[in-house]
């Protein structure tokens, strides 16, 4: 996290289309300072602890004139391309096209989404997004319930991010593609690689950024930490769960990012979460129906919360289930004639299954949709929820009620300005 303005202009450096003006931008006092209260509130938002939050200083404009973001001729203010990709602004409006496909081509798609708004909006969505189509798996350290991601969440994030910082902004409407397959994650960003920066650089640490104004405001932000370390943390990441480390391809016209998610996303869960438990990792897999789970992990009575001796679950299922329960691949579109389902969920389960208490067992997209932005934003409220999540007013309030029913979220504060948050640790 970037602790304090320490940076001062950035005039040695080639700065990039970010930087060029955007006279059809929408720019005043009191748009400016909505900016500064905006990203001040991120910057303490994405710490991670009160130590952090507390060595955060104000964003003023004097500071954004610093950076580039906006620039002052006369007594009237202008704005940057990258101030408009800040703000949301129509004149520089972007998008995100979000995607789950069945099998490992686009030939039968399962879920398709866009979404515009401002860089900072679609780098949550794209975040968001990810983490409600991946799998999650729970596992019990001590006497707490922890949840792990299939595919760790810091570097997914470090990832949506890398695809809106280093984009060619020159075509701005070119959209942002996310698509997750049953074996990979695609991450594709308009623009190829800077010039000067090669594939074989990139993973091995040389940074050559594009939009140096934007990623000062992103570093400031806690979104960027250190510049050119991204992608081999990843990969150590990666390789410390078990996992492929990702393929960067350039196709001149674009860049794209493969994450590659494991033949059985349950075996990942397994040796990639498990700490001492109660059964050996081999019975545990075997008694899933699941292939090449290796002796010594020791998963904790829970993982992904419920799942019966007997149950045979195809790739890509995440959801627990009871005794001798077929669940078929997408089992998250759509639920089989006949199922039993917990009150307010919809999707899901085949005929008589009865789902485990749980937010990945079962539930329908609004649920888990609800709970993943609680999990991404600590604090939220209602109307919020409701925006981020783009379901109806009456949908968000029945989730939560049964979020909260599991005892998975909890309201603090007071009425009118407390915020929902999760209960649980988290990794």
């Amino acid at each position: 996290m970037q602790n304090g303005l320490i940076y001062n202009k950035l005039s040695d450096c080639e700065l990039g289309f970010d930087a060029k003006l955007c006279p059809k931008a929408k720019i005043d006092e009191e748009r400016i300072e909505h900016l500064c209260s905006k990203m001040y509130l991120v910057a303490r938002k994405n710490c991670s602890s009160d130590t952090e939050r507390q060595k955060i200083q104000r964003v003023t404009p004097e500071q954004l004139e610093v950076w580039g973001i906006i620039t002052r001729e006369g007594n009237r203010w202008l704005a940057s391309n990258a101030y408009a990709l800040l703000m949301g602004d129509p004149a520089f409006s972007i998008r995100l096209k979000c995607g789950l496909f069945k099998g490992d081509d686009k030939a039968v798609f399962l879920d398709n989404r866009e979404y515009t708004g401002s860089v900072l909006e679609l780098i949550e969505q794209g975040i968001t997004y990810i983490l409600s189509k991946i799998d999650l798996g729970g596992y019990y350290g001590g006497v707490y319930h922890n949840d792990r991601f299939e595919l760790p969440r810091q570097e997914m994030r470090e990832l949506v991010v890398n695809a809106f910082l280093h984009r060619e902004y020159l075509q701005h409407d070119d959209p942002v593609f996310i698509a997750i397959f049953d074996s990979r994650v695609e991450i594709t960003s308009p623009g190829g690689l800077p010039l000067g920066q090669t594939v074989e650089r990139a993973l091995t640490g040389y940074s050559k950024v594009r939009n140096v104004v934007l990623a000062t405001a992103l570093n400031y932000m806690g979104y960027v930490e250190e510049w050119g370390s991204g992608l081999q943390r990843v990969n150590r990441c990666l390789a410390e769960c078990n996992l492929q480390g990702i393929s960067l391809e350039d196709a001149g016209f674009a860049v794209r990012v493969n994450v590659f998610r494991a033949k059985n996303s349950h075996k990942a869960v397994i040796n990639s979460i498990c700490q001492s438990g109660r059964i050996p990792a081999d019975r545990y897999a075997e008694a899933m129906n699941i292939e090449g789970v290796g002796e010594g992990a020791n998963p904790n009575e829970g993982v992904n919360e419920g799942a019966n001796e007997g149950a045979n679950l195809n790739e890509g299922v995440n959801k627990g289930v009871n005794e001798g329960v077929n669940l078929n691949e997408g089992v998250n579109e759509g639920a089989n004639e006949g199922a039993n389902l917990n009150e307010g969920v919809n999707e899901g389960a085949n005929e008589g299954a009865n789902p485990n208490e749980g937010v990945n067992e079962g539930a329908n997209e609004g649920i888990k949709e609800t709970y993943i932005a609680i999990f991404n934003s600590p604090g939220i409220r209602t109307p919020e929820l409701v925006t981020k999540v783009r379901k109806s007013r009456s949908t968000v309030e029945r989730a939560i009620a049964e979020l909260k029913k599991l005892g998975k979220i909890e309201f603090r504060g007071a009425t009118k300005n407390g915020g929902y948050y999760c209960r649980e640790n988290f990794e």
